[in-house]
């Protein structure tokens, strides 16, 4: 655990704050090397960065509030504060598909087409980010005497929660090596896919499904929202059936397309063949 990177005087950079930035950048710049041949104005790409980049701070922190409001009733300025432990990601991965979805059909491009070229930059997003709640100490796992539990310093939250001798799950780097996978994943089949959407449905959902799982030892989340399930599961729960639903239309579009194509080929040789015959009589 390094809550604090760097400290020059009296400016402090948190390990959070700059792995959180550094997500921006790496997924950025990736996201603009996929989409290079795809002939999208650079002004509308960059807009759509910024977007999206603000939509995914203002949505997580948006939701956090509203599920702690307690927290900033004394001190509503502290709303606005980028601090560890203070974002919901579903609520930025709403916000940032809603967003997003209204920019891409103002500018008249594709959503699923560009949405595909977005599902590797959020993969890095989340891996990276991680990783920076697991150097402040954020995102907490529960108890567990597995050999790869971890224990966190005396001032740490987890410490704080738990007691000076705890052994927990490292929750946190669970979701970071599943990002590492789907990075690794989304970007071997990436040509392969069928139809547009494909590759970001499929990153969702994996991603969802493992967000849910991995509440499961997360030590922070409250489990009695619904069905004893954490809000964060229950809205996962949520958006992997949504996710399921735009798959199978999805794939259903493409499948009546291949087969309006074979009918046209079909009426097409019947066509010539008459023709032809019409011609030997």
């Amino acid at each position: 655990m390094q809550p604090i990177l760097f400290q020059i005087d009296t400016a402090i950079v948190s390990s959070y704050s700059f792995m959180l930035s550094l997500s921006f950048v790496l997924g950025s710049l990736l996201f603009v090397a996929l989409l290079r041949s795809q002939n999208i104005s650079i002004n509308k790409l960059f807009g759509l960065i910024i977007l999206i980049q603000v939509s995914a701070i203002v949505g997580s922190r948006f939701l956090y509030v509203v599920n702690n409001y307690e927290q900033f009733e004394s001190d509503f300025v502290n709303v606005f504060s980028i601090s560890p432990g203070g974002f919901a990601l579903n609520g930025g991965l709403f916000f940032v598909v809603f967003l997003s979805f209204l920019y891409i059909k103002l500018n008249k491009l594709s959503f699923w087409n560009i949405s595909d070229y977005a599902a590797p930059p959020l993969a890095i997003g989340i891996t990276i980010t991680k990783i920076g709640c697991f150097l402040a100490g954020c995102c907490y796992g529960t108890e567990t005497s597995l050999a790869w539990g971890v224990q966190f310093p005396a001032q740490s939250i987890p410490t704080q929660h738990y007691g000076i001798s705890h052994q927990i799950h490292p929750a946190q780097l669970y979701e970071a090596m599943s990002g590492i996978f789907f990075i690794i994943a989304l970007l071997i089949i990436f040509k392969r896919r069928k139809f547009e959407g494909q590759m970001f449905l499929l990153f969702i959902m994996s991603y969802l499904g493992v967000r849910i799982l991995n509440d499961f030892v997360r030590g922070d989340a409250v489990n009695n929202y619904f069905f004893s399930l954490s809000q964060t599961q229950f809205l996962s729960v949520v958006f992997l059936l949504i996710a399921l639903v735009f798959y199978w239309l999805q794939s259903r579009n493409i499948k009546i397309s291949l087969s309006s194509k074979t009918l046209l080929y079909i009426e097409d040789r019947k066509n010539r063949i008459k023709r032809v015959t019409k011609i030997q009589y």
